[in-house]
């Protein structure tokens, strides 16, 4: 039997050379590593060459330009391996020497297409052992791993109808059934449940009773968790588990299952998956108000499904006392406001989630409250129904600005008003709320560094205490991921629409974009550095260069062109709308984290972005961006990542993290993100 080991990649550096030791020092070598990169854009694939010196014929290494998130990676690993068996694999685990010799030989005994699992061994981020496993952590209690290990195929087929036990890290199964795994449902990071549930179903699960992978946990897992959960910490998991299912993810998933193994298993099972499937629809929609809810859980309860296919008065108990109630757009179906006076990379960053706010409420009236600066744009890319622009430094400064614009807001009778921006801005972000006077209004709680006064604590308290005020707590996420959770606490589950907005591309000679700003000097890279990287990048390709900005560029941007006078300036005689223009046809881009380098992302076109300390929150991205061409990050090896600029307090010259990048640095990037010699 041929055996594959199907590898996820994406910004796994830290932790790969110690992964693949592992892999190629097996007792039973696998005959094939298929590493299925994900546009990483850290030093991955020099790890990796290595490796496939030392070990010729035994890797091979695949790489998406366009990320296609933990699903669409995995899916493209099954699908190309040469194996018989095809055994999965994290990028930051550590495999036993023994895993693959006894996963693929419970494979070989099976006589039939079959799957195997085991548990593996929670440790910390240096591969501290913390006294659990995986199945332990999940509340596999003896008498279960028993049905694990001796049951028969339709005792362990309930059992995961309840809940799916095995991971993806410690999963395997014949290449004979990817007909009917592949493709993954269209539902977020649902693989390895997928996998688990369609095994179940057909019956051939096979469980080895050993802790065959050290499950390492450092924080930026792409799923699992091993902390003990505090009571409050399972009182927010639940809460959060439930949320997930009023957004129908399971009943979903449910049937797309049956659809897949009709005619593959018994009527039985199919009218198991059926009852399991009306379970998971039922607790659907039980986000209404308390007394709503009596009648259908007492039916749930009644006809015993919350024993056979949930965790039995634990479930009850949920959704009588922790469900909130309908989600905030689904109240009613007056006029809704969206506020986003922030500036233009916040914009670009939330647009495709803007997209989902829209296709989720087709038939409501949206408004969106936004700044001056990029208002015209939206418009054109936007499928809203009005739009008001917000000049923010006026607003603060001018008292009868500040009047005409809130008396103007009163027209709309707006029923909602959401708020998603993070950095809420109390003088700013909620006046205009308050002045849009909506009966029900959500927004991001404060963030720590934010109640810097009394006063704004006060407001924060007033506001979390107000019925028609719901504050959402944010997470550590970047800004990708938390436009996300946004998008689930308003009860939206359509996905984030990443596609580019068409914008007039200028007919210019082959060009490339250098964005000196960063909307303080404090972020940005020094101006003869970029110069110098400015003649190096025009002489490697004979792209011509042009420099665009806002006209606080201006002298940065002068201070280019007399290092390289083949440099355009454009800063400050480009729209919005104009820049993106130019971005979207040109040959790659080079900044600092700016709006330019986000449209790059958006447009999909190659691009290196020199950042600090204080923009771990925008860039790298986060797997959640999926749908976007992630800039290749250039910082310094010192920086820590989560100042947030507070390492100086000086403005008028760069922080210490941007100014100590060399020019040598970034050179290497763009060759590597190029293919320049």
């Amino acid at each position: 039997m041929k055996v594959s080991i199907v590898l996820a990649l994406r910004n796994g550096m830290p932790w790969l050379e110690e992964q693949l030791r592992s892999l190629t020092e097996q007792t039973r070598r696998p005959d094939e590593i298929l590493i299925c990169d994900d546009a990483s854009s850290d030093g991955s694939r020099a790890c990796i060459a290595r490796f496939e010196a030392e070990y010729p014929g035994l890797i091979r290494y695949v790489r998406n330009d366009v990320p296609l998130g933990i699903d669409g990676n995995f899916a493209e690993g099954i699908a190309l391996a040469s194996g018989d068996a095809i055994l999965l694999c994290d990028q930051d685990d550590v495999w036993m020497p023994e895993k693959v010799w006894l996963l693929a030989g419970t494979l070989e005994n099976a006589g039939a297409p079959a799957g195997v699992f085991c548990d593996s061994l929670i440790t910390d981020a240096d591969l501290v052992l913390s006294g659990r496993t995986h199945l332990q952590q999940r509340g596999f209690l003896p008498h279960l791993r028993n049905v694990l290990r001796s049951g028969t195929p339709e005792q362990m087929a309930k059992l995961f109808w309840k809940r799916v036990p095995c991971a993806g890290h410690d999963m395997g199964f014949s290449a004979q059934l990817r007909d009917v795994l592949l493709p993954f449902p269209e539902l977020p990071g649902c693989y390895d449940t997928w996998i688990g549930l369609v095994l179940a179903a057909l019956g051939c699960w096979h469980f080895v009773d050993r802790p065959l992978t050290k499950f390492r946990q450092h924080g930026g897992n792409a799923s699992g968790s091993g902390k003990r959960l505090t009571l409050a910490g399972q009182f927010r998991e639940a809460r959060r588990a439930i949320g997930a299912d009023a957004a129908g993810w399971n009943t979903d998933l449910y049937a797309e299952l049956i659809r897949r193994v009709a005619g593959r298993v018994p009527a039985e099972t199919l009218e198991q998956l059926r009852a399991r499937m009306a379970h998971s629809e039922a607790r659907s929609r039980m986000n209404v108000p308390f007394l709503r809810r009596i009648g259908p859980v007492v039916r749930e309860l009644v006809s015993l499904r919350y024993f056979r296919y949930g965790r039995g008065l634990k479930n009850v108990l949920q959704d009588l006392f922790l469900r909130k109630g309908p989600p905030a757009f689904q109240s009613d179906n007056g006029p809704v406001a969206l506020l986003r006076p922030d500036e233009i990379g916040d914009f670009i960053l939330w647009l495709p989630y803007a997209r989902a706010v829209r296709r989720a409420l087709p038939h409501r009236e949206i408004t969106l409250i936004g700044n001056a600066l990029w208002l015209p744009c939206a418009a054109k890319w936007l499928d809203f129904d009005h739009f008001i622009a917000v000049e923010p430094k006026r607003f603060l400064k001018e008292r009868e600005y500040r009047k005409m614009l809130c008396s103007s807001l009163k027209k709309f009778h707006f029923s909602l008003a959401v708020n998603p921006r993070f950095s809420r801005y109390v003088l700013l972000d909620d006046r205009i709320q308050l002045a849009c006077r909506a009966r029900r209004n959500v927004a991001w709680r404060y963030l720590p560094e934010q109640a810097y006064h009394w006063r704004i604590g006060l407001v924060q308290t007033l506001l979390n205490h107000l019925p028609h005020w719901t504050l959402i707590r944010r997470g550590n996420g970047s800004e990708t991921q938390e436009h996300q959770r946004f998008l689930s606490a308003l009860g939206i589950a359509e996905a984030p629409d990443f596609s580019a907005p068409k914008v007039p591309i200028p007919a210019e000679k082959e060009y490339w974009v250098l964005l000196p700003g960063a909307g303080a000097v404090c972020k940005e890279w020094p101006a003869e550095r970029f110069a110098e990287a400015a003649r190096q990048i025009s002489s490697l390709s004979g792209w011509h260069c042009i420099i665009a900005g806002t006209r606080e560029d201006i002298l940065a941007a002068k201070k280019i062109v007399s290092v390289s006078p083949e440099a355009e300036d454009r800063c400050g005689t480009t729209s919005v709308e104009e820049l993106a223009g130019l971005v979207a046809g040109a040959r790659f881009v080079l900044g600092n984290d700016s709006a330019g380098v986000h449209l790059a992302a958006l447009f999909r076109v190659p691009s290196v972005a020199v950042i600090g300390g204080g923009s771990s929150r925008f860039l790298p991205y986060a797997d959640a961006a999926s749908g976007l061409h992630p800039p290749r990050c250039v910082s310094a090896e010192f920086c820590r990542k989560d100042c947030n600029w507070q390492c100086g307090k000086e403005q008028t010259s760069p922080r210490v993290c941007i100014a100590a990048v060399p020019v040598e640095a970034v050179m290497a990037a763009v060759r590597e993100e190029l293919a320049l010699p």
